[in-house]
């Protein structure tokens, strides 16, 4: 049950109808992510969990649910993911909130599916939860699986959750969002798409500049952060760079369209997902 919790790995969750490759690939990613740790006593863990759930009330539950928290500072777009990994736009009725100002100061939990939960947890380095004491107050040690979202650069309050992670003996992930408009905006300065994002090109011709701009960005900012982790001994970690609007409307895309796309780790992501999925039903009884 813990390998299966493990896998949670990136976040997500609804049933795609693409099924993992192989087994064998995604637990080859799994064993990449999910590296030895600095084990905590199996009391103090519980203990958290026991104040945690005390906090959290009924909505979290260990015994029977696979619990994975999105966590970040404000406004990097933890809800937007969230909401397409519902497969949702962030105006339907039933989606997370995504304008600060009406956004809860509490958490709050989105049931994927019977036995997979996430939830949405408030920015960090606000007034109402300073960077300080974010990971404490929040009870994020609690937590199966944290996915910690960051957009165009990683900041201090990114580090210091993936270190309290790390101390604590949470499966983690980096995932990078807000990718497809940093796309965007390289494209318009290599003079692809003016500044209405429309372009000279025909659509084949645009969507290959596009396939090859979305790698490059993947790679440098998969290399940036690897920099930035290593120098704090976390460079083994994962570093997911996802556009919400492919993760989205992946599970529409046909395979010919949904190949054009694949400089970014979302079928990598929808492939670990669904795998996890298929285990976790086994295991929860």
């Amino acid at each position: 049950m813990e390998h299966a919790a493990a896998l949670v790995v990136v976040a997500a969750i609804q049933a795609l109808p693409r099924l993992a490759k192989t087994i064998r690939k995604v637990w080859k990613e799994f064993q990449r992510i999910q590296q030895p740790t600095e084990k905590t006593d199996n009391h103090v863990k519980m203990n958290i969990r026991r104040k945690a759930m005390e906090h959290y009330g009924r909505q979290l539950n260990f015994d029977r649910k696979y619990n994975i928290v999105f966590a970040g500072v404000a406004g990097v777009g933890k809800s937007s993911l969230i909401n397409a990994l519902r497969g949702l736009v962030d105006d339907d009725p039933d989606a997370a909130p995504v304008d600060t100002n009406q956004k809860s100061q509490w958490a709050t939990p989105y049931e994927v599916q019977e036995n997979v939960v996430l939830w949405d947890m408030p920015g960090a380095g606000t007034k109402h939860h300073p960077s300080d004491t974010y990971f404490t107050s929040n009870f994020l040690a609690a937590f199966d699986f944290m996915v910690i979202v960051t957009d165009n650069r990683l900041r201090q309050e990114d580090i210091g959750l993936a270190k309290q992670a790390k101390q604590y003996d949470v499966p983690f992930a980096i995932v990078r969002t807000k990718s497809d408009q940093d796309i965007m905006s390289r494209l318009r300065r290599k003079g692809i798409v003016n500044n209405l994002g429309v372009s000279h090109l025909d659509s084949e011709s645009l969507t290959v500049q596009y396939h090859v701009t979305a790698r490059e960005l993947t790679q440098d900012v998969r290399r940036n952060m690897l920099e930035q982790l290593s120098l704090f001994n976390l460079h083994d970690r994962a570093v997911l760079v996802v556009s919400s609007w492919v993760v989205r409307n992946s599970g529409e895309m046909t395979e010919k369209i949904a190949d054009k796309f694949d400089a970014f780790d979302e079928n990598h992501l929808m492939n670990l997902v669904e795998t996890f999925l298929m285990m976790a039903r086994s295991h929860v009884v």
